[in-house]
């Protein structure tokens, strides 16, 4: 037994002097170092760049665009004054502050589809995959690189500039770039994107295309007043094979999806297997019991209420303007003894309401 204790000891004296013996990867989980090879591992990886895209609309991007503008608002519930609800409504009345979870959720959640962006860009130079899949995947990650930032220099003015892959942690802890610098690379990714993407093909995949690049870009150049160099982007558009519906209420039926009015559309898988979100239950009333609206009992007390039209936006519309009924539903109903909405119709032409009338209308 003694001699045994000593071989063993002494081979493990051997290969401890080895750092690849400590540095390992178990065969069981991938690594960065030897992941990013193939098409279809880039491919992979540009999928978690897009699946950021569905935190930033249903968490905090209604908020931080929609609710902000003059377009829409919140219900007010008394009884719940929750932190999360609270907080939401601060964003919409412009009180948010540095302890806010969705804005804060919204400024990481860019930041972590950048930083996967920035590791696409990086590796992809090295890899050994046919160049026009190497372009595509670096048309479309370019575009998502784009879109963050714009909506973070849109948001927050000033924001650190990451363009590489942090590898260190001197990397990790950059100073605000101003907000033209931000906008240098914006503008650059999305032109690149345009050289590096086709148009696109119907019916559309879910993917990024040289029609939704173009637009972005356009779209850029109109919030900084550049109309000049919006105008031949948004005419290449029209020639790319997009084309109205017929019905504007279609756009909305799940079997439209992708159709061809749309210019870039953010995918979630349906069904039991799909992404579960409480997305649309954000916009309806407050109630109870929400059947009359969805067709299931169901309550909306804890998240419903917000991104509800406003006057202005009610008024907006033309006479006999079909789009209205198709984007805007109204519920008649009364306020509970707990402050709930009862909801008991829906409309789908908006009254005027009579202040002498008990019956009250939710806007959603």
């Amino acid at each position: 037994m003694k001699l045994r204790y000593i071989l063993f000891a002494t081979a493990l004296a051997f290969t401890s002097c080895s750092d690849d013996f400590l540095n390992l990867t178990p065969d069981s989980e991938l690594s960065a170092n030897d992941f990013f090879e193939t098409e279809e591992q880039f491919n992979q990886a540009l999928s978690g760049v897009y699946a950021v895209l569905r935190s930033t609309v249903w968490e905090s991007g209604f908020l931080m665009g929609e609710m902000r503008s003059d377009n829409t608002h919140y219900d007010y519930y008394a009884p719940d004054r929750g932190i999360h609800i609270v907080r939401r409504e601060n964003i919409d009345d412009i009180l948010d502050d540095s302890q806010n979870q969705w804005t804060n959720g919204y400024f990481n959640t860019c930041y972590a589809g950048i930083a996967r962006a920035n590791t696409i860009i990086d590796r992809i130079a090295e890899a050994s995959i046919d160049e026009t899949a190497k372009n595509r995947i670096l048309g479309e990650t370019k575009f998502l690189r784009a879109y963050f930032y714009f909506n973070l220099v849109r948001y927050f003015g000033e924001v650190p500039l990451y363009l590489t892959e942090v590898k260190k942690e001197d990397d990790a802890f950059l100073a605000k770039s101003s907000v033209e610098d931000v906008y240098k690379v914006i503008i650059e990714d999305a032109k690149d994107a345009i050289a590096k993407l086709e148009n696109p093909k119907f019916p559309q995949n879910g993917r990024v295309s040289k029609g939704s690049a173009s637009t972005l870009l356009a779209e850029i150049y109109m919030t900084r007043k550049d109309f000049t160099n919006a105008l031949p982007l948004l005419k290449s558009v029209t020639t790319m094979g997009y084309s109205l519906l017929p019905v504007y209420s279609s756009i909305f039926e799940t079997s439209n999806k992708n159709n061809a009015e749309s210019i870039f559309e953010i995918q979630f898988m349906m069904g039991d297997q799909g992404q579960q979100s409480m997305f649309s239950y954000w916009f309806i009333p407050k109630s109870n019991n929400v059947e009359l609206i969805t067709g299931v009992v169901s309550n909306t007390l804890n998240y419903g209420g917000f991104n509800v039209p406003t006057d202005d936006m009610m008024r907006a519309y033309e006479n006999g303007d079909t789009r209205k009924n198709a984007s805007i539903g109204i519920a008649e109903g009364v306020i509970g003894s707990d402050g709930s909405f009862v909801i008991q119709s829906v409309k789908t032409k908006r009254r005027i309401c009579d202040p002498s009338r008990k019956n009250l209308q939710a806007v959603y």
